[in-house]
């Protein structure tokens, strides 16, 4: 019997368990068992297939909600679109240590506040604080 690479693996059990999130197949490729990382990453309506999300995780530190402090920024918007092109993703990679920091505290944040997507879905990784900002944008 052929043996199958680490990557086919990874792969075969990511389309198995629905996982398409890049963030969690790079943390995937990290880990010792990738499939047994990815089984208890998946989700499906909210439910765990093996344990949840925060089962997990590593015990994390969690941020006080008095110790959360609010902003109010200005942000430049086109007023309309005319018939252009409009990505369906963004993909971003190498982050300046400032950038990763707040990136990171607005992580920690939004889960203590318990904030969720329009979806429903708890903010949970990095790549939900994005689409929590762009949502908070567009209203």
């Amino acid at each position: 019997m052929a043996k199958v690479s680490r990557e086919k693996q990874i792969q075969d059990a990511a389309k198995r368990f629905g996982i398409d999130d890049l963030e969690v197949l790079a943390l995937a490729r990290k880990a010792e068992n990738p499939v047994a990382y990815l089984e208890m990453a998946a989700d499906t309506n909210g439910e765990s297939k093996a344990v949840t999300r925060e089962q997990a995780a590593p015990e994390k530190r969690v941020v006080s909600v008095e110790k959360i402090k609010q902003i109010t920024i200005t942000v430049p918007l086109a007023s309309e679109l005319q018939d252009e092109y409009v990505a369906r993703g963004v993909e971003v990679r190498h982050l300046t240590k400032t950038q990763r920091v707040v990136l990171h505290r607005l992580l920690m944040a939004l889960r203590a506040a318990n904030e969720t997507l329009r979806s429903g879905k708890p903010v949970y990784q990095r790549s939900d604080v994005i689409r929590w900002l762009l949502e908070c944008i567009a209203n």
